[in-house]
């Protein structure tokens, strides 16, 4: 009988027989099943979520199974630029059965070419990426003279040399293909900035949660991507200026019109280097904007607030946005989401006025699971802000403050009252000029992303927002001090 069972294990192929052993097919497949083909699914995301894209890159080609596995971590996150072939590339992606459902972020970059209708003015803007990394180095606050002037010979010399190295032939061929990209940015600005695309592409997008759009450097550096799709052009847009349009409006608008009709509700939006008119909208685009951002988590609005026609001084538009966000078009929006978790709204100038209220960027509303705010280039009464603050004593967990004024009230006293409400914080940044009605008690902070730790002058600015944060996070008597006045 053992023998017959052992006759029809060979016929059906489960025992395979040779002179010297027998090998159980069931065996080998189980001894297999240790390699790393068959690690469980949840241990190889597990390894996938810590690799490097270009380990993944890698990882991706050993096998199926991790081809598979990595595929929602190289897939995560799609990125557009204003230039027809980034559109294109972008429609084949959501069209893509694996790939379209992995896309969780749309990080946008709409930055415009600078028109230039001569060759020899287009000429003129052409720079060598590296000439711009050898400046010469400034001496340190106490160097000697003959440090100084070894910087001055440098800088001259540096001054000296041509602005690019490329020969007659390349600047032929560079401004030809920069006129074709500036037709090509055109055309889709002549097509709603890519608004068939755009719907198309976000109906396939069903997993999508974030949108991200940056402009001119403003919450990152411009991307490689960016670069490389405009590099035969010898120049990459920055910004979007003197284009007959407030800087960015309409390619926001086009984009956040796409999510809505696709009836998506994003739980991240960041917008950064759009000018303020994006919130003189028609009612409709902004009815579709909150609806978009009503289960949202996280804010973060950063708004120009425009250039002078020379398109080389922020803050030419000041009085009238100032003068126009009054109606509370901000805190109406805002306050639509009602899940925020993290709020982050900063403008970027603050002369002849400040561009916006804090009670008409926020009024009374209260986000109970508010944890982190980031708020800059604002004015408010001492009471105002802490009223604000009070309302999160229990959630709050990050503060950051930049470039601050006091209509009435003074921050000698705003602070520690802030503070007595604020016992959790973790992380707390005040910067910039925190300056109220009294010129005279006016405190300067410096600029933390600006700040070098081997500069004598911004030493004492460091220690200064160091000495607040630990206050705000273990008390004691508050660090302001005379000596930090504004002069």
């Amino acid at each position: 009988m053992k023998y017959d069972r052992r006759y029809k294990a060979r016929k059906l192929g489960l025992i395979q027989c040779d002179s010297r052993r027998e090998t159980i097919i069931g065996v080998t497949r189980t001894l297999l099943k240790t390699s790393m083909d068959y690690l469980p699914s949840e241990l190889g995301q597990a390894i996938c979520g810590l690799l490097e894209k270009e380990d993944l890159q890698s990882l991706r080609l050993v096998a199926k199974y991790f081809n598979e596995l990595s595929i929602p971590f190289l897939f995560d996150e799609v990125q557009l630029v204003l230039h027809p072939k980034s559109f294109d590339r972008l429609s084949a992606i959501a069209r893509h059965p694996v790939i379209s459902k992995c896309i969780k972020t749309l990080y946008y970059e709409p930055d415009m070419l600078e028109r230039f209708e001569r060759f020899e003015r287009w000429e003129g803007r052409i720079h060598d990426p590296n000439r711009l990394n050898s400046i010469p180095h400034r001496p340190q606050l106490g160097a000697s003279d003959e440090d100084f002037e070894a910087y001055e010979l440098a800088l001259e010399d540096w001054q000296r040399t041509p602005n690019h190295t490329y020969t007659a032939e390349e600047l032929e061929t560079g401004w030809i293909q920069y006129q074709q990209l500036l037709q090509g940015q055109q055309d889709l600005m002549k097509s709603r900035c890519g608004k068939r695309e755009l719907e198309e592409a976000m109906a396939h997008l069903s997993n999508l949660q974030s949108l991200c759009v940056t402009m001119g450097n403003t919450i990152e550096p411009a991307s490689e991507y960016l670069r490389n799709c405009f590099s035969s052009g010898l120049k990459s847009p920055c910004d979007d200026i003197g284009n007959g349009h407030a800087a960015g409006v309409p390619q926001v608008r086009s984009l956040y019109h796409s999510a809505y009709i696709n009836h998506l509700k994003l739980k991240t939006l960041v917008c950064g280097g759009v000018n303020w008119r994006i919130f003189k909208s028609p009612k409709q685009d902004l009815v579709e904007l909150a609806r978009v951002m009503s289960e949202s988590k996280n804010l973060c609005l950063k708004l120009s607030t425009g250039y002078d026609e020379h398109q080389d001084r922020i803050g030419s538009e000041l009085t009238q946005c100032r003068r126009y966000l009054k109606n509370g078009r901000i805190r109406d929006m805002v306050t639509q989401a009602t899940q925020l978790q993290s709020l982050e709204i900063h403008f970027d100038w603050s002369d002849p006025v400040f561009a916006v209220e804090l009670k008409n960027v926020v009024g009374v509303f209260t986000w109970i699971m508010l944890t982190r705010v980031s708020l800059g280039y604002m004015e408010t009464t001492e009471e105002d802000l802490v009223a604000f603050f009070r309302r999160y004593a229990l959630s709050l967990r990050s503060l950051h403050l930049d470039n601050f004024h006091l209509t009435s009230g003074q921050w000698s006293t705003a602070l520690p009252r802030i503070r007595s409400y604020l016992n959790h914080t973790d992380d707390v940044l005040l910067e910039g000029h925190l300056s109220c009605s009294n010129p005279s008690l006016e405190y300067y902070l410096g600029m933390a992303a600006f700040s070098d730790p081997t500069d004598p002058e911004d030493k004492p600015l460091i220690e200064r927002r160091k000495a607040l944060e630990d206050w705000f996070q273990n008390g004691g008597d508050c660090p302001l001090d005379d000596a930090w006045l504004d002069e």
